[in-house]
């Protein structure tokens, strides 16, 4: 009988002690946790005026030698060890009085080393992040610390997040548009 007592005495206390380590679980939301980084898929356009005369560049890219990864927490993400490369083409348009009078395609490498930061964001609903300090942006766009917004889609163990960016600190218009792709780390 006494051994009964004990036992059930020792299984409320366990039961209690779980109950308590459940409820004090930091709280999560969909994006919460480490993804691995696999790359950027990237659009960018950097617009310039001299003289009345203007320029535009493009340049499209998908990121190589990617690594790194992001942990998400409720309200920031660390950024550790984030690095790629890019190797494309920019083509520029130049503009005389409004009309295009000429087309230069050049190479374009850009290369991100080892990255670590820590960015604050506030989700949004259930498919948006808000970045109130600036948050990453595509090689070629200088750093801003403009808040800016994204949307994310999970696909299974993928996360997709699209963000923008744009700089006009300098005589130039710079902005891109990024699709970076993260698989959840096991």
């Amino acid at each position: 009988m006494r051994l009964t007592f004990v036992a059930a005495a020792i299984g409320a206390l366990l039961t209690i002690a779980i109950s308590c380590k459940k409820s004090s679980a930091p709280p999560s939301n969909v994006v919460t946790g480490t993804w691995n980084f696999v790359n950027m898929s990237t659009q960018t356009q950097v617009n310039a005026v001299v003289s009345g005369d203007s320029t535009v560049t493009y340049a499209n890219y998908i990121t190589q030698n990617n690594s790194g990864s992001i942990t998400f927490t409720m309200d920031s993400m660390d950024v550790n060890s984030l690095a790629y490369s890019v190797s494309s083409t920019a083509t520029t348009y130049a503009y005389y009085q409004g009309k295009i009078y000429d087309t230069l395609t050049t190479p374009f490498s850009a290369t991100l080393p080892a990255t670590s930061m820590n960015v604050s964001y506030k989700l949004i609903g259930t498919d948006s992040l808000y970045f109130p300090n600036g948050g990453l942006l595509p090689a070629g766009i200088a750093s801003s610390s403009q808040g800016q917004g994204g949307r994310f889609v999970i696909s299974g163990d993928t996360l997709r997040m699209t963000v923008s960016g744009s700089d006009t600190t300098t005589s130039q218009i710079q902005m891109g548009t990024g699709v970076i792709t993260l698989v959840r780390k096991m």
